[in-house]
């Protein structure tokens, strides 16, 4: 399994042009959880999997906590083959992931990786592996 991006020939200009203006922008303002938010995502979108992981366990150290920053840094860890150790992330944020299906889905998709089936087929997360955003919105 490829878990490194592209080369950068095969990336759009425009990808790789906004990952550099925003890898600059985070080194003049480092603190900015908003700029990292939006490099590692950037990073995920382009398959940089592990990169966007190192550069969300950063912003998690300082003590920066938002549902997408959980989210993002679970689905990383999922995809470089740390599925139980995601779970563990998403479980020790549940409250501030509370109501929020596009991280369900990313706990169902990390339960499903490290086998933890039964809780799968739990509500809301069955819904929201499943892509009912509605129902397990309604059900949270």
């Amino acid at each position: 399994m490829k878990l490194r991006s592209k080369s950068s020939s095969q990336n759009p200009p425009h990808d790789t042009q906004r990952i550099e203006a925003l890898t600059q922008s985070l080194r003049n303002e480092p603190g900015r959880v908003d700029l990292a938010l939006e490099l590692a995502t950037a990073l995920e979108e382009r398959g940089d999997f592990r990169e966007a992981l190192r550069l969300v366990e950063r912003m998690a150290k300082k003590g920066a906590t938002t549902p997408e920053l959980v989210r993002l840094r679970a689905e990383c860890l999922r995809r470089v083959g740390k599925a139980r150790e995601a779970v563990e992330v998403l479980d020790a944020a549940k409250e501030l992931i509370a109501g929020r299906p596009w991280v369900q889905i990313t706990m169902g998709r990390c339960l499903a990786q490290a086998g933890e089936q039964e809780r799968v087929a739990a509500e809301p997360v069955e819904d929201a592996a499943h892509g009912d955003v509605a129902r397990a919105t309604a059900s949270a």
